[in-house]
């Protein structure tokens, strides 16, 4: 309807928009009028589509599927690029390797003697917290980034700033506990685009920690010696101390029980130890009051032989306890060999198969990525051509 509408308002503006009337020429057959009516009803459509700045779904894809060759050349340079990329990046390799508590008797070796020397005892738990200290510690992270991080990069990348340089590190190597529900499941891994140095770098710092967690445990256990012995040796001075009060004490009370016999001309003793009762009678008479009764003779002599003696020692009761503990803790050795901070369950293999680059992720996006270009790249291509047809005809 809209066709013949148009179509009417064109012979009119052909005939009559001049203000004169049509010249007198030869009428056409009706079959010329008839094909002419065709042509500007089928041109009218493309003038509508030129004017029209809306277009509905269906034209779009018409106007996508007549330039198909460009949309596909496109998407072959950006599959081509895609494919570059996949193919010549230097691929990155990834080592891991995973670590669990150790056992009881990887232990076990740290505890020989600990009973009898009064030394604290260890366990699984306590030896492998060391581990993890060490493990995720700063100090021999950043050793490692020292003496094998750096060594390994070019002249030219050990240049750049050193906080940059540790941050690459970082990236590169980690060391983290995965599950959160199992936290002592430790792994270490290392990406490289050498998949040897990245399994003997995993390896090697599990190695170094272990290590290091060693030299901590028997700096431990050594300083706990030291205290051990610095205690013992305090109390044997002490008490060596106290005895040689005591026998001054000694001394004095005998001295004053001297005078007492010699001033009451007691030379002998009176009374028989044996008859006399026992407990505090005896004691009073040994070392009380009644020490006098024992006569002057023999306070006498008593006197001499405690002023004579040198040494104290034989009469400490407990003194050769503590020389006995203080020999046992000298003569403790352990054999830091038996013990194995850290069972490593799974050992870094040789990786075979890089991470990266994801070749077929980087193809298939390179894939859409150059449909999606083709198809805008398309679009705009037409909008600018239709924008020149209107440019030319208005």
């Amino acid at each position: 309807m809209m066709a013949s509408v148009r179509l009417h308002g064109m012979l009119l503006r052909l005939f009559s928009g001049t203000g004169f009337a049509a010249p007198a020429a030869p009428i056409q057959p009706l079959r010329t009028q008839h094909r002419r009516v065709q042509d500007v009803t089928t041109f009218q459509p493309q003038q509508g589509s030129l004017d029209s700045p809306e277009l509905d779904l269906f034209e779009v894809i018409r106007r996508l599927i007549r330039q198909w060759r460009f949309i596909a050349l496109v998407t072959v340079v950006c599959l081509a690029i895609a494919t570059a990329v996949a193919f010549l990046t230097r691929p990155v390799y990834e080592a891991r390797a995973s670590i669990l508590p150790p056992l009881s008797p990887d232990v076990s070796a740290l505890n020989v003697g600990n009973a009898r020397a009064s030394l604290p005892m260890w366990n699984t738990e306590s030896v492998y917290q060391l581990f993890m200290q060490a493990l995720f510690g700063a100090s021999l992270r950043y050793q490692f980034f020292e003496d094998t991080y750096l060594p390994y990069l070019d002249e030219s990348d050990r240049q750049r700033p050193r906080d940059q340089l540790w941050k690459d590190f970082n990236r590169h190597f980690a060391v983290e506990a995965p599950d959160k529900l199992r936290p002592f499941v430790l792994e270490v891994s290392a990406e490289l685009d050498d998949p040897q140095v990245a399994a003997d770098w995993v390896n090697g710092y599990i190695a170094r920690a272990q290590q290091l967690t060693l030299k901590r445990i028997d700096r431990t256990i050594r300083s706990d010696v030291d205290l051990r012995l610095t205690d013992i040796n305090r109390t044997i001075g002490v008490i060596e101390a106290t005895a040689k009060k005591r026998k001054a004490d000694r001394i004095a009370v005998l001295k004053e029980a001297l005078t007492v016999a010699e001033a009451v001309g007691l030379e002998d003793p009176k009374t028989n130890i044996s008859r006399t009762a026992a407990g505090a009678e005896l004691s009073n008479y040994l070392d009380g009051n009644l020490t006098y009764m024992r006569g002057a003779k023999a306070i006498r002599n008593e006197i001499a032989v405690l002023e004579a003696r040198t040494s104290e020692e034989p009469f400490i009761g407990e003194l050769r306890n503590l020389e006995e503990q203080t020999e046992f803790l000298n003569g403790i050795a352990i054999d830091m060999k038996r013990v194995i901070p850290a069972f490593v369950d799974q050992s870094a293999l040789v990786p075979e198969t890089p991470i990266k680059p994801r070749k077929g992720l980087i193809i298939g996006s390179g894939l859409v990525l150059g449909l999606l270009l083709g198809c805008l790249l398309a679009l705009l291509r037409t909008a600018y051509i239709w924008q020149d047809l209107r440019a030319a005809r208005a």
